[in-house]
């Protein structure tokens, strides 16, 4: 028998997938295009910097390239904006009340250092 753990099509279609269902499985596949984007920048910028005959081909038209990752950049900075407010879910509800009570223990810091 063939489990299929490892398929995308569950996913890319909205069905659920588990017990987390389909918000935590998009998390999780922005965070792969988030990944797959930083090394796209990664990549660009050391062949933009580099000193072999293919980069010299992409300094040629240095513009072109720096604004596709310049592009990139932005789009990391926003799919971290949207996984930020994205909804989570806990493990339980004990984890839960301990992230609560965290996230007040840090507004009462915050509170404390600006005032």
């Amino acid at each position: 028998m063939v489990e299929d753990r490892h398929d995308l099509r569950p996913v890319i279609t909205g069905q659920r997938l588990g017990k987390h269902g389909s918000r935590l499985d998009r998390f999780y596949i922005l965070l792969l295009v988030k990944i797959l984007l930083a090394f796209g920048v990664f990549y660009l910028s050391s062949l933009l910097a580099g000193r072999s005959e293919t980069a010299k081909k992409f300094q040629a038209d240095r513009g072109k390239w720096l604004k596709v990752t310049a592009l990139m950049v932005i789009a990391i900075v926003l799919l971290g904006s949207v996984m930020k407010v994205s909804v989570r879910q806990p493990k339980s509800e004990n984890d839960e009340a301990t992230s609560q009570a965290d996230d007040a223990m840090s507004s009462q810091t915050m509170i404390g250092r600006n005032g």
